[in-house]
């Protein structure tokens, strides 16, 4: 029943977010990546070593083939659906099995089943309910005379570090299990539980330091005082047990309440959700652990979500078993009843998990429910802009802005799109915009002195050209920009020194060393000044929209780049990293052989647009005008950056004018060294975006 439940599922491809953790990647190329997402914090946003290792393996099995990612979801959760079941029944729970079945088929479950990126719920989850377990046998949770097992207890402590490793919610284990034995044994296992609770605070500290310093939850969005917490806590609580007990509405992104601790009325959620656990004797122990599990993501912590919704289906995942075991309590009165709640949980986990499809079906059912869900609009504003759709991009970009009017990206973007529109005056009063509403970004600064140059204003290009460079010393694209306005003022090209260059422990602290992460992490905030935020598709990265005066000029490739030195930290932990013993063959010790590289794919020209592959990192937009500029006529280069550090991931998109230019583009460029590397060009896989349809 639950695979019948999640067939669409199995159809559907990467959707938001999943770009970061899967598709755009790059540590899951190699051994080196599953070395740097272990041992250096930060090469991915969060510290989820154990999630992007299962990511790791997958992709050398499926590639980036979404049905394995998806198959492997669903498989978890059937698991943890079983583990559910022997928990309950371990702790004599009536009707377990009913439990495990809603568990199983609850269409709240479904977000963190069909989204690939929450691959980090399943694996915690699992390993959650595998520690109970393992704790349990430890330490039964009746009165028992047989002493605790002490390997049981440190294999469930080596389950409980793995279920912290894919995702720090697990950090209420020790919480748990303090009311599970105060319910069956009348007293609390404080001494066995200090290790569990010294270590769920470590990781969980270091996933709040992280979401605030480094993914980006701070500022006015997150200015809540306690009194704003608790009440933000009190109404969340109703709204999650409201969902498991009547699932209708299940939406991706929910609308953003206000939070007023002056409203009267605000008081009466944190009141009444006291007064129910106070005042229930039989329902309070899988209340409480209800509660306590959702503690994480009652507002008391600041993640990055918040910016959109205080609220996720996905946040109640683990926490849900708990008022699923009481309504299973309720249903198994009448096994018909039970039955039907079932078939119509199954039917609606089915429909729920069709709008997981694609990126575009998601944020389309987004706004059937939410119309003013802000990051829907933005999302389906990049998607338009990346298919050439503009004028759908800037309507909803326009939407973006109407609902919160500081949002700078959506002013950026939207500069952008008509900047692409050649609407230069309307492109340079949103750049001034978004520099209005956040002055230190340096990707507008740059934007905004390349259309003021465009327009012969080469004075306030070169203002804004200068403060690009002065906030990001290491922007290359701003700083060739700038190059390009001085020339044609007859001006001496110098630059600010780049301080990463100038100092060397600079530079060995940006390499990643984890003996100085907050250092580190500091360095790599300062470098990116990240403008989106986790989540956001497409915000004001370096490589995007910026480029050269001299667009159309002919010039040779670049000469290839001398490799960059070893830094210190490099130097070290290579020298611990196993080396593979040479191989011997016919009584001679020859090398060891090196694995065949992927051969990518190439893809038949079927449009103008063109994939770009292997794509020297330095390389910008402007770059690949000149180059596509001399075969046909360009109508758009984008090159795909990291949204939280704004670096290229190695490959672009070209539209040429024609398909016919296209194909000669691919005869010509296709294997020609560009930059220090051999590209790759071939036609762009097939991403039609047909509005108000959601297909692709």
């Amino acid at each position: 029943m639950t695979f019948a439940a999640y067939i669409p599922v199995l159809k559907a491809g990467f959707i938001w977010d999943d770009d970061d953790y899967v598709t755009g990647n790059q540590w899951l190329r190699s051994l080196d990546g599953l070395w740097r997402i272990w041992f250096q914090p930060g090469a991915t946003h969060q510290y989820y070593p154990l999630t992007h290792t299962s990511f790791w393996l997958e992709y050398h099995v499926w590639g980036l083939n979404p049905l394995g990612y998806h198959v492997d979801n669903v498989l978890l959760h059937l698991l943890n659906a079983a583990l559910v079941w022997v928990v309950l029944r371990r702790l004599s729970v009536p009707f377990a099995w009913l439990a495990a079945a809603l568990f199983a088929v609850h269409p709240v479950e479904a977000e963190s089943v069909a989204w690939i990126t929450e691959r980090k719920n399943l694996l915690s989850g699992a390993f959650y309910l595998c520690a109970l377990l393992s704790y349990f046998r430890c330490d039964p949770p009746e009165e028992s005379r047989s002493p605790p097992r002490p390997a049981l207890y440190f294999l469930a402590l080596l389950l409980y570090v793995a279920a912290l490793s894919s995702k720090t919610v697990a950090c209420t284990f020790p919480a748990a299990i303090l009311i599970l034995y105060a319910w069956k044994r009348r007293r609390f296992p404080f001494l066995p539980m200090i290790p569990f609770f010294i270590l769920g605070a470590v990781f969980g500290l270091g996933t709040a330091w992280m979401e605030k310093h480094y993914v980006g939850a701070s500022g006015k969005d997150w200015s809540f005082s306690i009194l704003d917490r608790i009440l933000l806590a009190g109404r969340a609580l109703w709204f999650y047990a409201g969902k498991i007990i009547w699932p209708r509405d299940l939406m991706f992104i929910y609308p953003r309440w206000r939070i007023d601790s002056g409203a009267a009325w605000q008081y009466l959620f944190p009141i009444a959700a006291i007064g129910v656990i106070l005042g229930s004797r039989r329902a309070r122990v899988p209340i409480l652990f209800f509660v306590v599990t959702l503690a994480p993501a009652l507002g008391f912590v600041d993640v990055f979500p918040f910016r959109y919704s205080f609220v996720a289906d996905h946040f109640q995942y683990l926490a849900s078993i708990g008022m699923l075991a009481l309504l299973a309590g309720l249903l198994s009165r009448n096994r018909v009843i039970a039955c039907a709640v079932l078939l119509c949980f199954g039917s609606l986990t089915f429909l729920q998990a069709s709008a997981y499809r694609d990126e575009p079906a998601l944020w389309l059912d987004t706004l059937a429910k939410n119309p003013d869900c802000l990051i829907a609009h933005y999302n389906l504003a990049n998607i338009c802009s990346r298919a050439g759709m503009r004028q759908k991009a800037i309507e909803h970009y326009t939407e973006a802005i109407r609902i919160k009017p500081d949002f700078f990206e959506a002013w950026f973007n939207r500069g952008n799109a008509w900047d692409n529109e050649g609407r230069l005056d309307n492109a340079i009063a949103d750049f001034r915009q978004a520099l209005a509403i956040n002055p230190r970004l340096p990707e507008a600064e740059n934007n905004l002195g390349d259309a003021l140059g465009r327009q012969g204003r080469l004075d306030e290009a070169e203002t804004h050209l200068r403060q690009a460079v002065r906030l990001a010393p290491d922007f290359l694209l701003a700083r060739k920009n700038l190059a390009d306005i001085l020339s044609r003022e007859g001006k001496p090209s110098c630059f600010p020194a780049n301080p990463c260059v100038k100092f060397p422990v600079v530079r060995w602290l940006r390499a990643g060393c984890p003996l100085f992460t907050p250092a580190f992490l500091f360095m790599r905030s300062q470098e990116t000044r990240q403008p989106s935020g986790r989540g956001q598709r497409r915000g004001p990265g370096r490589g995007q929209r910026g480029r050269s005066s001299r667009r159309g000029a002919d010039k040779p490739p670049a000469p290839p780049r001398a490799p960059e030195k070893e830094t210190l930290w490099e130097k070290i932990t290579s020298f611990f990293k196993p080396k593979k013993a040479p191989q011997r063959q016919n009584g001679h010790v020859s090398e060891p052989s090196q694995r065949a590289p992927r051969k990518p794919e190439i893809v038949e020209v079927s449009s103008a647009k063109l994939y770009v592959g292997n794509l020297s990192f330095d390389a910008a937009e402007s770059d690949l005008f000149d180059l596509f500029n001399g075969v046909g006529s360009v109508q758009n280069a984008e090159i795909v950056s990291n949204k939280y550090t704004h670096k290229s991931k190695g490959f672009a998109f070209v539209t040429m004018q024609s398909i016919d230019e296209a194909r000669r583009a691919v005869v010509e460029l296709h294997d020609k060294e560009f930059m220090g590397r051999k590209l790759l060009v071939s036609g762009a896989k097939s991403s039609e975006f047909q509005p108000g349809r959601g297909g692709r």
